[in-house]
This record gives C-alpha cells, sequence and structure tokens, in this order.
C-alpha cells in the first residue's frame, strides 16, 4: 500500500469511529445491522493463521507489547529473522478494513485489538496520530475495554515528540509509580509489569536528553537495561534501543558527567559509531589509537548504511533520518581516515541535497512522499558508491551483522527482578510528586479520574493538561544567521562559515571537546582563534566591519555545519560536524532579530524543527557565543535549584530548554 491509500482508510475509520462516538456511551439502541455484523465476521474469517492467532493473543492480553520473533529468544532461527512490521505491512489494508468493520460492528474489544497490532508500524510510518485518534474515540465511548500499554505509551512519545513534555512526564510517571497499572488492563505476570515499567523509564530517560540533563538521563536508560535484562527472557529490541540513546547521551557529557557515570560500580557500557567518532577526537584518546577508532566508527556507520537498497521504499521519516545521519557521519569519517577531498565534497553534497529533500518530506501531503523518499535514497546511494560502501563478509543472509562481530565473546550480565525493583523504589520519589502535581493542577485529568478511578486508562488518551504552576519553558525561541569574521580555511566543510545560534530542545553529538580560547581554531585550521572574548575585546569590535553582502542569508537550502553547545558545569565547548538546513523565515521580527525555522541531521529530536534568530545585521561571533553561554549559565542554576528541591522533598516542573549554536556554510 502506498502513503495516500493507507491515510485513505484511516481516514474511513476515523470517520467510523466519530459517527459511533456521537451515539450514547455503551450500545446503541439499535445496535449493529446484519450486514455490519456479517462484514465483520467475513474480515475477521479472511485473516491468514499467524494474523488471526496474533490477534487473538492481544484480545486475551498475552503481552503488552506486540512482540517479535526474535525479541525474547536466546538462539535465533533463520524463520525468526522477520519482523512484526513485515507482516502488517503486507495485510495492512486487509487489518484497516477490519478495525472499519469492528467499528460498525460495535466489537470495541477487538477494534482495539486491531489497533494494538498495527500501532507499532503506523507510527513507523508516522501515522499515529490519526490512530490514536480512533483509539481515543473508542476509549471514550467503550471505557470498559481494556487499551495496552503498548499504546498508552505510544501517546507518551506523540506527546513528547510534539515538545509536550508535562503530558508524556504524567503518563510515565503514573504507569513507573503504580507498577504499569493502567485502566481494564489484565497483566498475565510480574515481569510483564517490569517490562512496562522498563519502557517507561526508557522513554523518560529521552525526555532528560532532551533537556540536556545528560546524567539523569544516562541513569534512567541504565535502569531500563537492568529491567530489560532482569526478565526471564532479556528482552533484546529493548536492550537494543537502550544501549543506542545511552551511546548518544554518552557523547553529549561533559567529562564531569562522564567521569560519574563510567565510575558507578554499577553499570558498564558499550559504544556505537558516534561514540567511537567523538572518541577519536578527544584529548583522551591515544594518537596511535585514533586511527582505529576512526575505522571501528567507519564499519558501525557502514552497517547502518547497508540495512536498505536504493530500490527500498521506506516510508518512515524516523528511518530516512537514520540513513541521512548515518551517510553524513560516514562522510566525515572518510574525511578524517585521508579520503581524497574531491569525493569527500562529492559525498557531502548528496547528503546536503538529501537533507534538503527529507525537509520536503517532512512537510509533504501523502501523494508526494514516495517520490521524495525514493529520491533520498537514490541520494544515499550515491554516497555508498563515492564511498565504495561494500557488504561485509557476513555467512548469514538474514542478517546485516559482520561475521567478525559474531567472534566478540559475550559477557554475562547479572540482573534481578529484584535488583530492577531497588532502583525503582529509588525512583518512586520522584514520580509520586509528579503524579500528585500533575493531578492537582488538571481539572480534566482530575475530574475523569474521580469518574472511575483505577480503571480508566491513565493516559492522556483522555487527559487535557494545562501548564502548571511550577513549569517554565527557558530559553529564546529563536535563532540567527550572519557571516562572523574567520581566517581561511583548507577545510572541505569549512569555507565561507555562517553562524546560526540555535535555542533547541537537546545537544547533539560532539566530536571534540575544547576551552574557550580554541573552540573553533582547532577544528578550522585557524590558530589561536577565541570563541568569547573579553569585554575589552567585545568593546573594540565594530559591527560594522563586515560589509552587507557577507551577511547572505541563504534560506531554503542545506549546509555543512559545525555545532557548538557550552557546558557551564566545566567551562568547555563542545564541537560536531553536521549538515543544517535553514529553513523559511517564520515572519516574527525583533529589534535586532528575525526567526527562521531550522533542522539538522544531529538533532536530539528527528521529528522536529528548531526554532532560529537570525540577526537583521552583521554581528561578529562573539555576540551570539555570548547569548548561548547565558542561557546555558541560566539553565545550569534551573537545574541546581531543581537538584536542591529534590534533596528537600519539594517537587517542581522547572525547564529550562539548551540554547546551542550552528556555524554553517
Amino acid at each position: 500500500m502506498d502513503s495516500r491509500e493507507v491515510g485513505d482508510l484511516l481516514d474511513e475509520c476515523l470517520g467510523a469511529a466519530e459517527a459511533a462516538g456521537r451515539q450514547s456511551t455503551g450500545v446503541s439502541e439499535a445496535g449493529p445491522t446484519t450486514q455490519e455484523r456479517l462484514n465483520y465476521c467475513s474480515c475477521r474469517d479472511s485473516l491468514c493463521a499467524e494474523l488471526a492467532s496474533l490477534l487473538q493473543e492481544a484480545m486475551d492480553m498475552k503481552w503488552p507489547f506486540a512482540p517479535e520473533k526474535w525479541q525474547y529468544k536466546q538462539s535465533v532461527s533463520a524463520t525468526d529473522k522477520t519482523n512484526l512490521n513485515d507482516l502488517i505491512s503486507k495485510h495492512l489494508s486487509q487489518l484497516l478494513d477490519l478495525l472499519k468493520a469492528c467499528i460498525r460492528a460495535e466489537e470495541a474489544h477487538c477494534a482495539l485489538a486491531v489497533v494494538f497490532l498495527v500501532d507499532r508500524y503506523l507510527y513507523w510510518t508516522d501515522d499515529s496520530s490519526r490512530l490514536l485518534k480512533i483509539a481515543k474515540l473508542l476509549h471514550r465511548r467503550y471505557p470498559k475495554t481494556p487499551i495496552a500499554p503498548q499504546l498508552v505509551i505510544r501517546q507518551a512519545r506523540v506527546y513528547f515528540n510534539s515538545g509536550k513534555l508535562q503530558k508524556a512526564e504524567y503518563i510515565l510517571s503514573s504507569l513507573i509509580n503504580n507498577s504499569g497499572a493502567t485502566g481494564r488492563w489484565i497483566y498475565h505476570s510480574e515481569s510483564d509489569r517490569v517490562l512496562v515499567q522498563a519502557v517507561s523509564v526508557q522513554v523518560r530517560g529521552t525526555i532528560l536528553q532532551k533537556l540536556g540533563l545528560w546524567l539523569e538521563a544516562a541513569e534512567l536508560i541504565w535502569a531500563s537495561l537492568v529491567g530489560y535484562y532482569s526478565l526471564p527472557q532479556p528482552d533484546k529490541k529493548g536492550i537494543g534501543t537502550s544501549l543506542g540513546i545511552l551511546a548518544n547521551i554518552l557523547v553529549s557529557m561533559n567529562n564531569e558527567d562522564f567521569h560519574a557515570f563510567r565510575t558507578n560500580p554499577d553499570i558498564d557500557f558499550t559504544t556505537q559509531g558516534t561514540c567511537l567518532l567523538s572518541y577519536s577526537f578527544s584529548v583522551e584518546c591515544p594518537d596511535s589509537q585514533r586511527q582505529s577508532f576512526l575505522q571501528q566508527a567507519q564499519e558501525a556507520f557502514t552497517i547502518g548504511l547497508l540495512t536498505r537498497a536504493e530500490g527500498d521504499l521506506v516510508t518512515s521519516k524516523q528511518e530516512l533520518h537514520t540513513f541521512l545521519k548515518a551517510a553524513y557521519s560516514l562522510t566525515v569519517t572518510h574525511k578524517w581516515l585521508g579520503t581524497p577531498l574531491e569525493v569527500v565534497a562529492q559525498a557531502v553534497q548528496a547528503c546536503q541535497n538529501a537533507l534538503s529533500s527529507f525537509h520536503s518530506y517532512c512537510h509533504a501531503g501523502t501523494q508526494d512522499k514516495d517520490s521524495l523518499c525514493t529520491e533520498i535514497m537514490h541520494l544515499v546511494t550515491q554516497v555508498k558508491l563515492l564511498l565504495r560502501v561494500k557488504p561485509f563478509l557476513n555467512s548469514d543472509k538474514g542478517s546485516f551483522v559482520p561475521d567478525s562481530y559474531r567472534n566478540v565473546k559475550d559477557t554475562s550480565v547479572n540482573f534481578t527482578l529484584a535488583s530492577f525493583a531497588k532502583i525503582m523504589r529509588q525512583l518512586q520519589k520522584y514520580h509520586e510528586s509528579l503524579c500528585e502535581t500533575t493531578d492537582t493542577h488538571c481539572r480534566d485529568a482530575k475530574d475523569e479520574i474521580e469518574m472511575d478511578r483505577g480503571r480508566l486508562c491513565i493516559t492522556a488518551l483522555w487527559t487535557t493538561t494545562g501548564t502548571l504552576n511550577t513549569e517554565a519553558q527557558g530559553g529564546s525561541h529563536s535563532s540567527s544567521v550572519h557571516m562572523p569574521q574567520k581566517p581561511e580555511s583548507t577545510d572541505i566543510l569549512g569555507s565561507s562559515w555562517q553562524e546560526v545560534s540555535i535555542t533547541s530542545s537537546g545537544s547533539p553529538q560532539p566530536s571534540r571537546s575544547y576551552t574557550g580560547s580554541s573552540a573553533i581554531g582547532h577544528r578550522e585550521g585557524a590558530t589561536n582563534q577565541s570563541c568569547l572574548p573579553t569585554e575589552d575585546d567585545e568593546e573594540r569590535s565594530d559591527d560594522k566591519s563586515q560589509s552587507p553582502h557577507e551577511n547572505k542569508k541563504r534560506y531554503k537550502t542545506a549546509h555543512s555545519a559545525l555545532h557548538l553547545k557550552f557546558s557551564k558545569a566545566t567551562g568547555l565547548w563542545t564541537a560536531m560536524e553536521t549538515c543544517v538546513y535553514i529553513g523559511d523565515s517564520m515572519g516574527e521580527k525583533g529589534t535586532q532579530r528575525t526567526t527562521i525555522w531550522v533542522q539538522y541531521l544531529h538533532q536530539e529530536e528527528r521529528l522536529s524543527e528548531y526554532v532560529g534568530k537570525d540577526y537583521l545585521n552583521p554581528k561578529q561571533i562573539q555576540f551570539p557565543l555570548k547569548d548561548v553561554v547565558r542561557q546555558m549559565t541560566a539553565q545550569y542554576y534551573v537545574t541546581e535549584f531543581n537538584k536542591s528541591l529534590y534533596d528537600k522533598e519539594v517537587m517542581a516542573q522547572i525547564f529550562f530548554i539548551p540554547s546551542e549554536a550552528l556555524l554553517a556554510t
């Protein structure tokens, strides 16, 4: 099915749910017609044996998350090496027809089981919003029908992706604090409750990651790993996801937080390509090992690019973004490994063109997405050809993991349900307070909880929350572009730099840490260029020293960029090469700056756009960088304030969004 067909079927299902919602609560007096009943039976009977079995297990609440065949197996056979999404994709039209028939026949239990089965696939293809609307309508009409924890957490993920952190945190904290209890859902084992808590902790860790609280985020992600490992059969899917998140968090940490995390006797961790690339440029990495780490990073990025061929249709923004990031990261790695600059330049250009197409894809109508996806994958293939990406020696045709990885000796871990329960008790104080705070301030939530406390789904499927009095969104929601003065550079990724100071909801992975006096100079071939001048330097600077033509604002184009972030705790700047798309002006103008949309490959929120500040007149680089320092200093003290409240058992939801800078060509 193409994107348009999926959208049409979802609209039909949504229309049926809205029509049902207009009737009185419960079964209508007339009930479904004979034809509607027959259609429902026909649709259900037409399912293949595997789907029919999955549907019945979903209705029986056999598992809180739809499982993969390989997810809980120690030894995976060839028949297990398929994903549930492949089965759902093949039969999606049939399943959505069944969903529509269920709704019209007033078979709510079966309808919500179908929603459960197709949820993960439709989230991956960016169609969760309509599916969750259907779930909300069915839940309101049939409040005694159970809703799977997977759907509850999906709503939290959607809120998180749209920036509604408070709503997401309420859902997650409720699940954590109540051992996964939600509405009428029945758990068949204690380990299923642990799984729901582990996933909830994992998602909450990504929220703290978004807020730039790296150490706290890493500790939560580690807690989720303990939960996944402690299950009777460890959850390999959950473990893999948490390890990937943890790797991204680690490369964003300052040295102090990283040391605190690394020296925790209860914690051990692994690496991925971005970590390896980052470490290869750190001062801790011995010169003799730098080449080896770059080669390991190259291998990791290459494996990611080999998972899809040019002709494959990728209908997910998340997956497309992952391919683009891997392609650009591989290009940067090749540059540092000595690949000819002309080849690197061509690969960079292909990545920039792909990012421009990806931005269009994110805003395209359903009918245009397939052609844009094909264009993006073609450009990714160009990068693979330019960099001579070839498959590794692999004896297993059902896997992309090279044989060399299979020779790594497994290390056993000794995590138990008791150890996970201990961690949950340590987190209990925070989650109890968050739930109490939210219940106090959210009138709609409180009213509905009182209607059927403990029986309705504890999810924003029905909750509408206002802004808490204790929550403050800090940081400026704007960004900037101008041409700073800079020495000549021979770096293929570093010519004619423009500056974009960006206020974002997270920080990408830096590839090297520096003091303020050499943050840009070392990477760009400059000598001792100061990022943060003294006050005397600032007073001597002349804004008019740059001519207007140097402030060329190239909107709606992609550029190579250097990402910079500042840590108040250490006084260090961290930097990483990335690719940025500078979008449209938002049409809002202040006395000094106007706002623009910005999207870049290494941003924390893959599915979001960031708001930037564009200076109306040329400014030297110290102005936006000092703005970043001021905002990150404020965030630091807000974080310290929150910690002091926590120590005193006084909870507050005060968030200060991190501020960052991009230097774009």
